[in-house]
């Protein structure tokens, strides 16, 4: 991975922070690093493929890093195949606020505010970041022509999936002096414009859960309307909703300090519930007892269990997984537990993973 140095925020005034940008007469197309104040700047990662880079004059192909953590180069068609093929140098940069990349806080004692959040984790202050490393590169460390009539000018291709594939298109739409070429793979234009239901992937996911067990979709339904019932009734009656949590298997002591009340606490945590089922829909091929949506289902249609000891199975089935253990290890050491705790086998679910 490398490392390259943005401004925290790509809108604020000239004097105040990112307006250091080395301007030509190319419609701004040529932006540079700089290194200022650790309190207005922040170091993204990054990654490159210059393996098949034939020089100036070929295409670079900008991969787009979307809401997760970037621990690799995705795409190997690109890196392996068209990258050959064309001669093409790849950079791929990871999302603000994922991963390794956050301009503001990083660890759990030094989170950054929803106002910051408001200001600085959108679509346009992504954009920014990506645009320019890929800028930088073009023009600074690949020799390319700012002239595209000019034999060494080199094309940029962005390419993305889903939220990625979003960015990818409004770099074509926003920045066209910059981006050549926008590849958008099952991007969600209508839902951006607000022309599509932001629920209806959902109705997708029910399908697959009665396709992997006929009444799934109804038994998980009626489970979580019951639990969310409880949660309210316990706020409503004591004024917290600790008991029922910890019947839920949920550490108590993981609760986000934002979650002040039961009703955001019965949404939080269905909600984990929702976006679990949604993950597994995108692996439930081909059906089978084995996927995670049939092994799911059976939880949740078990009739002996009660509709909290039915979530409270489904968490307990999150826990084991490996993508949780390694959420729980990297919040333990950023907390800077003792040795002994990191070791220990969680018994109830931590809120705060991912």
């Amino acid at each position: 991975a490398l490392w390259y140095r943005q401004g925290v925020d790509h809108f604020a005034p000239d004097d105040d922070n990112n307006g250091d940008h080395d301007d030509d007469n190319d419609n701004n197309q040529k932006r540079k690093n700089h290194h200022h104040n650790k309190d207005k700047y922040w170091d993204q990662r990054y990654y490159i493929d210059n393996r098949h880079w034939k020089g100036p004059g070929h295409p670079i192909f900008l991969v787009i890093g979307g809401e997760g953590t970037l621990d690799r180069m995705l795409y190997p068609f690109i890196n392996d195949h068209l990258a050959k093929t064309f001669g093409a140098f790849v950079v791929q940069p990871e999302h603000r606020f994922y991963g390794e990349s956050q301009p503001v806080g990083s660890t759990l004692d030094n989170l950054p505010t929803n106002a910051q959040l408001e200001t600085l984790l959108t679509p346009h202050q992504a954009m920014e970041d990506m645009l320019a490393i890929t800028q930088h590169y073009r023009y600074e460390e690949l020799g390319c022509s700012a002239d595209k009539s000019s034999e060494h000018y080199c094309p940029v291709i962005s390419v993305g999936g889903s939220y990625p594939g979003f960015l990818s298109a409004m770099m074509r739409l926003v920045h066209p002096e910059i981006v050549d070429i926008g590849y958008a793979s099952s991007a969600p234009l209508l839902l951006y414009s607000q022309d599509a239901d932001q629920y209806g992937y959902y109705e997708v996911v029910t399908k697959s859960a009665d396709v992997a067990s006929p009444g799934c979709a109804d038994a998980v339904k009626s489970t979580l309307m019951a639990v969310v019932d409880d949660i309210v009734q316990e706020g409503d009656d004591n004024d917290k909703f600790d008991d029922v949590a910890a019947r839920m298997g949920i550490c108590i002591d993981t609760i986000p300090a934002y979650i002040t009340s039961a009703e955001l606490f019965a949404q939080e945590s269905m909600m984990i519930v929702e976006d679990t089922f949604a993950d597994a829909n995108m692996d439930f091929y081909p059906p089978s007892e084995e996927t995670d949506m049939a092994q799911m289902c059976k939880i949740f249609q078990d009739s002996v269990l009660s509709p909290t000891d039915k979530v409270a199975a489904f968490y307990a089935r999150l826990m084991a997984g490996d993508d949780y253990q390694e959420d729980v290890k990297e919040i333990r050491i950023e907390q800077h537990e003792e040795r002994k705790k990191k070791q220990e086998e969680p018994t109830c679910f931590d809120m705060r993973t991912p």
